[in-house]
C-alpha cells in the first residue's frame, strides 16, 4: 500500500520489492498487487482489512516548492510511517494478514511476512 509514499520512494521501493515478487510468484500461490495512488479498490482494501485509510498515514507538506515561474506551487504529500503490506490469502475462506515494510524499505519486510505466511507463524485475521 503505497499510496502516501512520494512517487521517487515508490519507484525504489518496487526495484528492491519486484525481484522477490517475481522468486515468489514462480511458486504460483501468490500474486503481488501494489496500490500506488488512492483509488477506491485500495480505499475498500484498507477499510476490510482494518487499516487507516491514506489520508490518516500521509500529511500534507504546505512548504513550498518551486516551480516554473508563474505556476502554482506544488503540494507534497509525505508518509509519516512505513507502508502496510496486506497478504489475502483468498483460498483460505476470506484469511488475511497484515504487516509493515522494514523502516529500510528495502524488501526485507516483504521476504520476512512472506516466510511467515508460508511457516504459518502469521496471525491470521478473518475478513467480515
Amino acid at each position: 500500500m503505497l499510496e502516501s509514499v512520494p512517487i521517487a520512494n515508490q519507484s525504489d521501493i518496487l526495484a528492491k520489492v519486484t525481484p522477490i515478487a517475481e522468486k515468489w510468484a514462480k511458486t504460483g500461490a501468490i500474486q503481488f498487487l501494489v496500490a500506488r495512488q488512492p483509488s477506491s479498490a485500495s480505499a475498500t482494501i484498507r477499510a476490510v482489512c482494518g487499516l487507516e485509510s491514506v489520508e490518516t498515514v500521509s500529511k500534507t507538506d504546505r512548504s513550498e516548492v518551486s516551480s516554473a515561474r508563474g505556476a502554482p506551487k506544488a503540494v507534497r504529500t509525505l508518509s509519516v510511517d512505513t507502508p502496510w503490506i496486506i497478504l489475502l490469502d483468498c483460498p483460505d475462506g476470506g484469511g488475511y494478514y497484515t504487516g509493515k515494510m522494514a523502516k529500510e524499505m528495502d524488501g526485507s519486510g516483504v521476504e520476512a511476512m512472506l516466510e511467515g505466511w508460508k511457516g504459518k507463524t502469521l496471525e491470521r485475521k478473518q475478513l467480515k
